[in-house]
């Protein structure tokens, strides 16, 4: 699961749609996991929550600009109070994705 999440090419709606019977909790939970390790690794070395995967939280870690990283995983934890509305959780995880995937854009990376 999170090694499509974590994908460069990642699109979110294709995502969104391969894992939809997981829900909006489940996927939550993976990027904040995901997050935490990347800046955590970026400022200490030390992957917590996804060993199974530090190798390529390493690469991604080593280019990250942490304040941009930080900001992407504020921006996912305030998304939890909203993990259980009934409305469309469809739609909560493909705005979870997109929020990953431009926090992760161009623009986390620092040159």
């Amino acid at each position: 699961g999170l090694r499509a999440i974590a994908a460069p090419d990642a699109d979110p709606v294709r995502v969104a749609d391969l894992y939809r019977e997981l829900g909006p909790a489940v996927i939550l939970s993976w990027l904040l996991t995901w997050t935490y390790d990347l800046v955590q690794i970026r400022f200490c070395g030390r992957c917590r929550y996804h060993r199974d995967m530090e190798g390529i939280a390493t690469d991604i870690a080593r280019s990250l600009d942490p304040v941009r990283a930080t900001r992407l995983h504020r921006s996912l934890l305030a998304l939890q109070r909203h993990v259980n509305h009934p409305l469309n959780p469809r739609l909560l995880v493909e705005h979870m994705l997109i929020t990953y995937q431009q926090g992760m854009g161009e623009g986390a990376i620092a040159t």
